[in-house]
């Protein structure tokens, strides 16, 4: 192998190498960046609540049972629409299942003899009716549970409303205030999570692109190795034949010397 030859590989996990260091470099500036925005957002917050607190601390205390309510009731609303869907879609799966049992029999009715496929066919729809039938059921008695949760909930929501009115109107903005900055604070949590799997990824790029190049290294030294060491050989053979034929010359000569003496 030619010293001056160059692995197209090499090329290759170079250039996977220099782009996973550069982006490893910017997720971790940006990593940093959306870190210190989640530290002066949190501390922004708190000391903005802490106004409100000092403000409406009473208020926000006595009218905190209410909106904990409010918060299972909004809870149990999204519990019950997730339901509704799949109970949906669980009746339809039925519905499908029945009409494909009525085709199948009405076909195996109108054939000529048993039909041995057609069997089949019927055995796994009526099955798939057994099986999609328990699971409507299912998501009916879970779809009636949740809808009588939802219900309480929403009295519950309504009883404490009647009743903090007062102190409810008074804390709205510091309740309004924490949904908000939560929110910003999930919002950017979401980023520096999203920016940490990344980084990992690069990381791993990097690791693996190195590994490739250690890999194909070691592959180029061992043929290098080989081919010198199969060169060695070759040079050893014509060096043991150019010595063995001396050696038949000589021997020869030898022969011709001897048999001219006894002449």
């Amino acid at each position: 192998m030619d010293d001056d030859y160059l692995d197209p590989r090499i090329q290759v996990e170079l250039e996977k190498l220099n782009n996973a260091t550069n982006d490893i470099n910017n997720l971790e500036k940006e990593l940093d960046n959306a870190q210190e925005e989640f530290r002066i957002t949190l501390s922004k917050s708190t000391a903005e609540l802490n106004k409100l607190i000092q403000k409406f601390g009473n208020s926000i205390e006595l009218s905190r049972p209410f909106y904990e309510a409010l918060k299972e009731a909004k809870s149990a609303h999204r519990a019950l629409h997730e339901t509704t869907v799949l109970f949906q879609r669980a009746n339809v799966i039925h519905e499908d299942a029945k009409n494909r049992v009525s085709l199948t029999e009405e076909k195996l009715k109108s054939g000529d003899g048993f039909d041995d496929g057609l069997q089949e066919i019927l055995n796994i729809a009526t099955l798939k009716v057994t099986e999609s039938n328990k699971t409507k059921q299912d998501f009916s008695r879970l779809h009636k549970k949740l809808t009588d949760e939802f219900t309480q909930c929403e009295k519950n929501v309504y009883n404490l409303e009647k009743k903090l009115c007062k102190h409810i109107q008074k804390s709205q903005p510091y309740f309004e205030l924490t949904e908000k900055l939560n929110a910003e604070l999930n919002s950017i949590k979401e980023k520096i999570q999203a920016l940490q799997r990344k980084l990992i990824q690069s990381k791993c790029d990097y690791s693996s692109s190195l590994k490739k190049l250690e890999f194909i290294s070691e592959e180029i030294h061992y043929q290098r190795q080989a081919q010198n060491n199969n060169y060695c050989i070759k040079n050893n053979n014509i060096e043991n034949n150019y010595n063995n034929h001396s050696n038949n010359r000589n021997s020869v000569n030898n022969c011709n010397i001897n048999a001219s003496e006894n002449d």
